[in-house]
């Protein structure tokens, strides 16, 4: 098995990243306990795996507008993406990671990843990543384990790394995600979806 930090090239890297050039505006939701529907006062699902307040929101560069609802105790927020965004402010952090082990079997696996609403699974053992395994494998192999279907070559992307970095690099790869580094650490997992749900557009990766 081998992890390895994928980077552009730096003889191709402004040519690339032009094509992959995008803004995008994405609507998120927000929270509020008590009270009436106010920025500063609600908890902000913006990100998975990190827990965000309006207050922060209010700081953020990306904010464009928000407004009140649409339930009385939800607020909706209008957010800019940029491709020179860095890759941990969209990916999806490690608290919110869904993982299995290699010696799952295939058909556990695959309704772990049924229920979290996931394409793909990172697969983690002793706290180190040892493969990712996507659910059309899982169903060609469910009574086996899922060592004996996952990707063992593993591509990672710095976590200072752009959004437009990431659409490049999985095109060149062909993968669907890639998970992500921070100091030699996993931290996230960046994916197609999360780039599309930004503003790239999805023919941009075939």
């Amino acid at each position: 098995m081998a992890c390895r930090i994928v980077r552009l090239k730096s003889d191709v890297r402004e040519r690339v990243l032009e094509e992959f050039r995008f803004r995008g505006v994405r609507r998120t939701y927000g929270e509020v306990d008590e009270g009436a529907p106010d920025l500063c006062a609600a908890r902000v699902d913006c990100q998975l795996g990190v827990a965000h307040s309006g207050r922060d929101c209010e700081r953020c560069p990306r904010l464009l507008s928000w407004t009140a609802g649409p339930t009385e105790r939800e607020v909706t927020l209008r957010c800019a993406w940029l491709h020179t965004d860095p890759v941990a402010d969209r990916m999806t952090a490690a608290p919110a990671i869904v993982a299995v082990t290699p010696s799952r079997r295939c058909v556990e696996a695959d309704r772990v990843a049924a229920r979290e609403c996931v394409h793909r699974l990172l697969v983690v053992e002793n706290d180190k990543l040892v493969g990712i395994v996507c659910r059309h494998d899982l169903q060609r192999a469910l009574p086996e384990r899922v060592h004996a279907v996952m990707q063992r070559d593993i591509a990672i992307i710095d976590a200072t790394a752009t959004l437009g970095e990431a659409a490049a690099m999985m095109r060149e790869l062909d993968v669907g995600c890639l998970p992500v580094a921070r100091d030699k650490r996993l931290v996230g997992i960046i994916t197609r979806g999360d780039l599309v749900r930004s503003g790239l557009r999805e023919e941009k990766l075939a």
